[in-house]
């Protein structure tokens, strides 16, 4: 349990971004870099392919974006998981990583956008003796015996891939400089990660220990145990993107909501699942008279469907533009996180082909950095702290656009 935990944190966290190689967005289309955000939790708006937010003289385009986001106790997860720095758990942790990327083609005349992608989420939440003890036995440090470790363990995750269709559209002079734009989604699930651990672990010696923990998992690979001959299931689902603009007569002044993932769901034919006690009935030991993780299951594990539902978000964005500088206060509303994500975000513009970004977030005290050459690439980065094992976020982008 211990090792496949921490590699499955791993992998959402770095292999997302190997995978995705960023996470910023929403650059796609614009007239100027006035519009772009360095709030890694936004997503695309598609009221941007409105006449009233675009350049409708181009012909058809193509581009490439990708994006990558880890944090919130990430603060915690990088020691438990590189096994390097400092590990102080709070009473509460947690990790939201997201990834996505996509391809495809833009047609800003007729405001539509065509888009194949693949995309995932991870919402893990631990307590605090669940992170003691697990970097306790990943570590292999002598226990405190007699201690008891009340476990609580909740994840809620899915890969997928899929297609999307942006569409735009200007309200003209009925409602001047408002837009609005709606993205439809197939999704063709790809993993899944849902459920929760619970009980409780106690030492009996500094390197044997005793527990009784009860899991309720949908999964298409276990990671608490191993279970022979696993089939991953099947997914198939959908979700919709609503947005809304408005953009001043000077063009100066601009706002946008956006809610992302309305009425999202996956459907998990024939998915594996577990719904079981796991004691410490049978014991094995490493070579260095460790106990090993191997619990005794007493319950059910088998097949079925499930429904999973995928977290909605909204985002809201406010820019201001005065001369080369562009201010932009966003803030994200993520359903399966605890609080929402704030950014401030300044952009200055060199000349018109090239913009500087800078942001800050509040939440956890980070700072991005990022350059776009006009609208066809952009590049940016968004960390904490410049040492891995102490960075509470970290997110990267790229952009590629042609012509």
């Amino acid at each position: 349990m211990i090792t496949s935990i921490a590699s499955k944190m791993r992998a959402a966290l770095w292999g997302a971004a190997l995978i995705s190689f960023g996470y910023l967005s929403c650059f796609i289309l614009l007239p100027s870099a006035g519009w772009a955000q360095q709030n890694p939790s936004l997503g695309f708006n598609p009221a941007r392919l409105a006449n009233g937010g675009q350049r409708r003289g181009r012909g058809c385009g193509m581009f490439l974006e990708a994006r990558a986001s880890g944090a919130e106790n990430s603060l915690v997860l990088y020691p438990l998981l590189l096994k390097t720095g400092p590990f102080n758990p709070g009473r509460q942790n947690s990790l939201d990583a997201a990834w996505k990327s996509d391809c495809g083609l833009i047609l800003p005349r007729h405001g539509l956008r065509f888009a194949a992608s693949y995309r995932g989420e991870l919402h893990m939440r631990a307590n605090r003796d669940s992170l003691d003890i697990l970097w306790l036995i990943g570590q292999k440090r002598d226990l405190p015996t007699g201690r008891v470790f009340k476990v609580d363990l909740k994840s809620r995750g899915f890969s997928a891939f899929g297609v999307e269709v942006s569409k735009g559209i200007g309200f003209g002079s009925l409602l001047p400089g408002f837009c609005a734009g709606l993205t439809a989604r197939y999704l063709q699930g790809e993993m899944i990660q849902e459920g929760k651990i619970s009980g409780q672990l106690i030492p009996t010696g500094k390197k044997s220990y005793r527990f009784d923990l009860f899991t309720d998992y949908v999964y298409d690979r276990n990671l608490l145990y191993e279970r022979q001959e696993t089939i991953p299931g099947s997914g198939a689902g959908y979700s919709f993107d609503l947005g809304l603009g408005y953009s001043s007569p000077s063009k100066r002044l601009r706002g946008e909501i956006l809610f992302r993932d309305l009425g999202g769901r996956i459907f998990w034919k024939d998915t594996p699942y577990t719904t079981a006690w796991a004691t410490s009935k049978t014991k094995e030991y490493d070579s260095q008279g460790y106990q090993i993780y191997r619990p005794t299951i007493q319950g059910y594990e088998g097949y079925k469907n499930f429904n999973q539902k995928i977290p909605l978000k909204t985002d809201l964005l406010l820019s201001c533009q005065l001369g080369p500088f562009t201010l932009i206060p966003s803030v994200s509303l993520i359903e399966a996180a605890e609080k929402p994500i704030l950014w401030l975000d300044l952009n200055y513009q060199i000349g018109k082909n090239y913009t500087l970004y800078t942001g800050y977030n509040l939440n956890y005290q980070a700072f991005s950095l990022g350059a776009a050459c006009g609208s066809r690439l952009s590049l940016a980065i968004s960390m904490s702290d410049i040492d891995l094992s102490a960075t509470r976020l970290i997110g990267l982008s790229l952009l590629l656009r042609y012509p």
